[in-house]
């Protein structure tokens, strides 16, 4: 399956808008693009990582405790000299890394699952990403 761009855009769900804002343009450095009406209580506002977008949603209503897959976000920065692991406002775990680290160029994420083979074999098949060892995906320039 080809896709429109060679970068995963990464969007985040937050009741913590303007901590969240300012964590991102301030703490992590990532230009701020726009923001856009989504619709049903919740604004966009899109960051620019590299040529990824992190897209930091808004949402008016009380978000429920649930977790998702994603256990770890890690942005490359060209300012870093080394990996700093920090958290953002609703406690998601964030890595600056060194651009070009691990091949990590804009935004990468790390998943946790309980079958990692049927994962690998869904994102290989579904989504068109390029298995890089037993536990490492790439779709285009994004890892």
């Amino acid at each position: 399956m080809p896709f429109a761009k060679a970068f995963f855009d990464v969007g985040l769900f937050t009741n913590q808008s303007a901590a969240q804002q300012a964590f991102w343009s301030q703490r992590m450095a990532l230009p701020f693009d726009h923001t856009l009406k989504l619709g049903g209580g919740v604004l966009q506002h899109r960051f620019n990582a590299g040529e990824a977008v992190l897209k930091l949603n808004d949402a008016r209503d009380p978000l429920p405790a649930a977790q998702g897959p994603i256990r770890e976000l890690l942005v490359a920065d060209v300012g870093c000299s080394q990996p700093e692991s920090v958290q953002d406002p609703d406690g998601n775990r964030i890595t600056r890394v060194p651009s070009g680290q691990d091949g990590i160029e804009g935004l990468a994420v790390r998943l946790a699952v309980t079958d990692i083979a049927r994962s690998m074999q869904f994102y290989t098949r579904a989504l068109g990403c390029v298995q890089e060892g037993s536990n490492r995906l790439r779709v285009g320039q994004a890892s």
